[in-house]
Formats: C-alpha cells, sequence, structure tokens
C-alpha cells in the first residue's frame, strides 16, 4: 500500500496546471510591479523572478510591502502597473480564481478557515477549484460522486500529509493556531498549486510547531512545487530559504541567498535604524 505523501505527489504531477512545475527555470517573474494606495507607493516598481524548486523568501520590517505584493499577485489587488508572468504566461490581469487555476495557491496572514466546519470539509473547499461537479450533481450522477468522493480522499491525503491526519472530523475552530495553519496549508495544497506563496504561516506558532512546518515546508518542495514565502521568523527565513528578496517601504532593497542578504548594509539598516552615513561608510 502506498503511503498518502506518495498518493498525493502522483496525483499533483498529474494535473496540466502543475506542468513543468519540478522542471528548472523560472515559475513567476515580477517586472516593475506597483501598486498605490493614492500617495502611497504600498509596492514601488519592484522586479524579481522566482526559480522552480525553490523556497523563495520575501522578507521586510513591518509595513514594508509584503502582504501587499501577495495580494497583487493573487489578484486582491490590481496592479498599478507592472507585469505578472506565471510558467511563461501573462496574469497581471486575471481574476484571483483564474490565478489558482494557473497554478497559484496562497495561505493568509490571518487564518481564514471556516471555523465552524469540520477541518475536512475545508480542506474539500480547496480541491473543489478543481473539479467540475456542484452539489446537486452529486446527487443525480454516479459520475460526480465519484469525482466527490475522490476529493474526499485527496483531501484525506493532504491533511495527513501536513501532520493532521485523523482530524478532519473535528471542527476546525476548535483546532489550536498552529493546528490551523497547518489546515490552511493542507486547503491550498489540495488546489494543485505550482506555486504556493505562504503569508506569515509560522506567525503564533510555538517552537516545536515552526519546526512541523520547517518539516512541511521541504516536503512540500519534494512534491515539486515551488514556494514563496513571506515570514518574520528569521532563524526559520534563514534556515530553509534558497534564495531572498528584501523590501523596504515598498521598494527592493537587495536578493540574494541567506548568507548575502544577511551581511547587506541596507538590510541591515533597514532593520536595525542603521544611519544613512554609516551604510554608505560600510559599502566603502
Amino acid at each position: 500500500m502506498t503511503s498518502s505523501s506518495t498518493r498525493v505527489s502522483a496525483v499533483h504531477g498529474g494535473d496540466a496546471a502543475t506542468t513543468g512545475s519540478a522542471a528548472s527555470g523560472v515559475v513567476l517573474k515580477i517586472e516593475s510591479l506597483s501598486k498605490h494606495f493614492g500617495g502611497v507607493k504600498a509596492v514601488d516598481d519592484v522586479s524579481f523572478e522566482i526559480q522552480a524548486g525553490h523556497i523563495h523568501s520575501l522578507i521586510g520590517p513591518n509595513g514594508s510591502g509584503k502582504s501587499t505584493m501577495i495580494n497583487v499577485l493573487t489578484g486582491l489587488y490590481d496592479a498599478t502597473s507592472g507585469k505578472i508572468t506565471l510558467l511563461g504566461k501573462d496574469i497581471t490581469r486575471n481574476k484571483p480564481h483564474d490565478r489558482v487555476s494557473a497554478g497559484l495557491g496562497r495561505t493568509f496572514q490571518n487564518i481564514r478557515l471556516f471555523k465552524e466546519m469540520p477541518v475536512l470539509d475545508n480542506v474539500m473547499i480547496g480541491r473543489h477549484a478543481r473539479t467540475r461537479s456542484g452539489f446537486f450533481r452529486v446527487l443525480a450522477s454516479p459520475a460526480a460522486r465519484k469525482e466527490d468522493l475522490a476529493t474526499r480522499e485527496r483531501a484525506l491525503d493532504e491533511l495527513e500529509f501536513v501532520g493532521m491526519g485523523g482530524a478532519g472530523d473535528l471542527l476546525a475552530g476548535g483546532l489550536s493556531y498552529g493546528r490551523q495553519r497547518l489546515v490552511e496549508i493542507a486547503r491550498a495544497l489540495a488546489t494543485d498549486p505550482t506555486l504556493l506563496l505562504l503569508d506569515e504561516p509560522a506567525a503564533g506558532l510555538n517552537p516545536a510547531e515552526t519546526e512541523q512546518l520547517d518539516v512541511v515546508l521541504r516536503n512540500i518542495v519534494k512534491r515539486g512545487i515551488t514556494v514563496m514565502l513571506v515570514e518574520h521568523d528569521m532563524n526559520l527565513v534563514m534556515a530553509i530559504s534558497d534564495h531572498l528578496t528584501v523590501l523596504n517601504f515598498g521598494k527592493k532593497i537587495a536578493e540574494g541567498r541567506p548568507e548575502e542578504v544577511q551581511a547587506d548594509p541596507h538590510v541591515i539598516s533597514a532593520y536595525l535604524g542603521t544611519d544613512e552615513a554609516e551604510v554608505e561608510d560600510a559599502q566603502g
């Protein structure tokens, strides 16, 4: 009998939206992207690329534009200007549901589960982005009932994958904060993303839960899914990231491998409030 993670990988790899997800190359390309709210430039002329198979972290102080960036990438906010390309396709003006169909999944900074519903139903809702049957078709059609059973099985597999096996019948609102985070990740995985955007998944977690999240993230990448991580836990970020992009006041101020970014004087200035003259001196 195959393990649930093996079965999930097999299902995931067969979906058209994920074709090429494990191949080398650029998954997401952001070109001169801006989002202005009146006179406030929350994201200001930012460009970077995310390579397939990477955990690419987007970091910066509070108010630097990280969550705004995710909301623009997923279509909750319209870009003021610039271009977003996912797997070679321009998605800049696509609706949020079309971006999900194209292979873009996400979680939210503030958990958005249906807390009065069971955990399993929450994850199945994510999977319905890939199904064709509505409620009444499930009642009337054998093919639709078969699809519904497959959806349930996939949701169970995703819960097992994130370490939540056996929790399907529990109410989502009765879980601890950290376990709710894992359910939200399972729901996002059920959409078959090529690129998974995680908005502060370690927020509110204790050290044991953060360690579990580290394992889940590494396993997600092993499935051929690329991850973009927005996170304030710098220990997690530096341990797990392949590449980092740093924002401050809506602008990109640095990017590179973790050790390069840690030593960048502009990053040190942004996080520690170093005087600009000291930054210039550090640069020589």
